[in-house]
């Protein structure tokens, strides 16, 4: 079987993401020989996302205040990232 370099999987990567196309069946061709699975297995540990669902980034708000009460920084709560873009497929 053949070994893809990182520009290889660099240039799968940018093609899936770019695509509307769902799941690695078709990207197969293009990956000179390796499986629809080792594709899924790459995608999922490299965090590869469809342009369609990566997160929106938010725009800063204009004023903001300079120190935020100790209470209120208190009471705010960290969010975890959701890492769930290539792994639905």
């Amino acid at each position: 079987m053949a070994r893809l370099t990182k520009d290889d999987w660099l240039a799968l990567q940018k093609k899936w993401e770019e695509s509307d196309k769902s799941g690695f069946d078709w990207l197969v061709q293009d990956a000179g020989g390796i499986s629809r699975q080792a594709i899924s297995k790459y995608a999922r540990q490299h965090g590869w996302c469809k342009k369609s669902e990566q997160p929106k980034v938010a725009q800063q708000p204009v004023a903001q205040p300079e120190v935020m009460p100790k209470q209120q920084a208190n009471s705010v709560k960290k969010q975890k990232h959701k890492k769930s873009c290539a792994t639905n497929y």
